[in-house]
């Protein structure tokens, strides 16, 4: 079993909401898969830990993969960001077959600019919630000395190189 703590950089605005389960669980009512299903916690386990019901990661109970959570709001905060993880890595691989790139893995942590862009070259973005948005490399925090890999940019494609910057050297 592994006790998971919480990553600060997940959602802190999402709250969930509870409907009884009939196998002695509750639904995550406000949580969706790509797929439709709803999100499941439950602590009815021998043990009486909470865990994600569906969590495609555990074999079995006490194996790798059988994560545990002190509440069942925690439980439903890391099924919210499995979810999440899910819904970019399905964003991303859509992305990739419409030709958009990346580099250094998902989400893009690029350690400089991509060959040929300058901070005004305008891109084309994919979030890691599935967002689009279009703007200079630099709004989306490319420089010289780096990528924020805040952003959460899991691919991107050039609209314009021809946009000039006086940061280019």
């Amino acid at each position: 079993m592994q006790p998971i703590q919480r990553d600060q950089t997940q959602d802190q605005s999402w709250t969930p909401f509870y409907s009884k389960w009939r196998h002695g669980g509750w639904y995550v009512s406000n949580l969706r898969y790509p797929s439709g299903a709803c999100g499941c916690v439950s602590n009815n386990y021998p043990d009486g830990k909470w865990r994600i019901v569906c969590d495609r990661r555990r074999t079995d109970l006490g194996k790798e993969g059988d994560f545990i959570f002190e509440t069942r709001d925690a439980a439903a905060r890391a099924e919210f960001d499995l979810v999440q993880n899910i819904i970019a890595e399905q964003a991303l691989q859509a992305a990739l077959q419409d030709g958009y790139l990346t580099w250094g893995g998902s989400p893009v942590t690029g350690p400089h600019l991509p060959h040929g862009l300058s901070e005004a070259s305008q891109v084309e973005v994919i979030f890691r919630n599935g967002q689009r948005h279009t703007g200079s490399a630099q709004a989306f925090g490319w420089n010289h000395s780096g990528y924020n890999p805040h952003a959460q940019i899991v691919a991107y494609r050039v609209v314009d190189t021809t946009a000039h910057s006086h940061f280019a050297g």
